[in-house]
C-alpha cells in the first residue's frame, strides 16, 4: 500500500464521509484569490522572447489538457487548495512567512498542469537568489493527492533529478529554473477556513504572527532533510548539494524566526501525515529498505 493509499484510508476513517459543500467563508476568500491570481500567476506569453513557437504548443497542449472529460475543473477540495495558495503568495510577501525579501510567484499554468508545481518562492541568497517549487494540498478524503506528489519527488530522487520550472521570471532570473527543490505543503480543511476567515476578517498583525507559516516551514524542513539523505543513498550527488543548499536556506529562515510553537496547528492531521511518513522513510533508508516498495 502507497503514501496515497495510506493517506486516503486514514482521512477517510477519521474524516467520514463529511459535507463537500463549499462554506461561505471559502467562496468569498476564493473570490478574492482569484484576483489575487491575476497579478501572481506567470504568463507563458511574458517569456515569448525566450521560447519562441514553443510557448504556442505549450498553451495548446494546456488547452489540450483542460478540454479532457477527467480534467478537475473544480470542487469544493479544488476551491481550497487554492485559497490556501492565494494567501501563502500574499502573505507570503506581505506578513514576510518565508523572512524578509521572498518574493512569490503562483507558477504558469503550463507548470502546474505538467510539471506539478502550484507557487515558486524566491529568496535572496546576497548576490545571487535560491528557489523552491511548492506543490499544494488541502487534504481531506478521498481524491486527494498529496501521496502522488510525493511519490512523483521520490521518484525523479531516483532518476537523478529535481523539478523543472519551464516559466518563470523576476528581477534576479528569467527563464528556466532547472534542479528545483520541489516540497508538498498542506493543512487539513477545516484549518484552511479557519486561516481563511482571519485573512478575511483579522488584522494584519494576525496574519503577520499565524502559526501557518510555521507549519509550512516544519513541512519544508521536514522534506528536505529527508529527501536530502534518499539523494545520498542513491548517489545522486548533485540532488544532495541542491537539498543541502535549500536545508541551510530554510534552517537559516526558521533560526531567524526565533522560537515559537505551533499551537492547535500542532495537531493538524495532515501535518501529523506529514511528519510520520517522513519519519517512516528515514528509518527505510537507515534499513537500507527500497524506498519504491512501501
Amino acid at each position: 500500500m502507497g503514501f496515497e493509499d495510506n493517506l486516503i484510508n486514514r482521512m477517510d476513517r477519521e474524516a467520514g464521509h463529511q459535507s463537500e459543500d463549499v462554506s461561505k467563508v471559502i467562496k468569498e476568500a476564493h473570490e478574492k484569490v482569484l484576483k489575487l491570481f491575476e497579478d501572481y500567476q506567470i504568463q507563458e506569453e511574458s517569456l515569448r522572447d525566450t521560447y519562441g513557437d514553443e510557448v504556442d504548443k505549450d498553451k495548446a497542449r494546456t488547452r489540450e489538457k483542460e478540454s479532457r472529460p477527467d480534467f478537475e475543473k473544480g470542487g469544493f477540495l479544488k476551491e481550497e487548495a487554492e485559497v490556501f495558495e492565494g494567501i501563502i503568495l500574499q502573505e507570503g510577501e506581505m506578513s514576510e512567512w518565508f523572512g524578509p525579501g521572498v518574493e512569490t510567484f503562483k507558477a504558469s499554468k503550463f507548470d502546474d498542469y505538467f510539471n506539478g508545481t502550484d507557487i515558486i518562492l524566491e529568496v535572496e541568497e546576497g548576490e545571487s537568489a535560491s528557489h523552491f517549487a511548492l506543490g499544494v494540498d488541502v487534504t481531506f478524503t478521498v481524491g486527494d493527492r498529496l501521496g502522488e506528489k510525493v511519490d512523483r519527488i521520490i521518484s525523479n530522487i531516483e532518476d537523478g533529478k529535481l523539478t523543472t520550472v519551464k516559466y518563470f521570471h523576476s528581477e534576479q532570473f528569467e527563464g528556466r529554473l532547472k534542479n528545483t527543490p520541489h516540497l508538498v505543503i498542506g493543512i487539513e480543511r477545516k484549518n484552511v477556513e479557519r486561516l481563511a476567515d482571519r485573512w478575511l476578517n483579522g488584522s494584519r498583525k494576525e496574519m503577520a504572527d499565524h502559526k501557518v507559516q510555521y507549519v509550512i516551514l516544519e513541512e519544508m524542513r521536514m522534506q528536505l532533510e529527508v529527501f536530502m539523505r534518499y539523494a545520498e543513498s542513491m548517489n545522486k550527488d548533485n540532488l544532495v548539494k541542491a537539498y543541502e543548499k535549500a536545508l541551510r536556506t530554510i534552517n537559516r529562515i526558521i533560526e531567524e524566526k526565533g522560537e515559537y510553537d505551533l499551537g492547535e496547528l500542532a495537531d493538524d492531521r495532515v501535518f501529523n501525515y506529514i511528519k510520520e511518513q517522513m519519519a517512516k522513510l528515514d528509518e527505510m533508508i537507515d534499513s537500507g529498505t527500497g524506498m519504491r516498495r512501501w
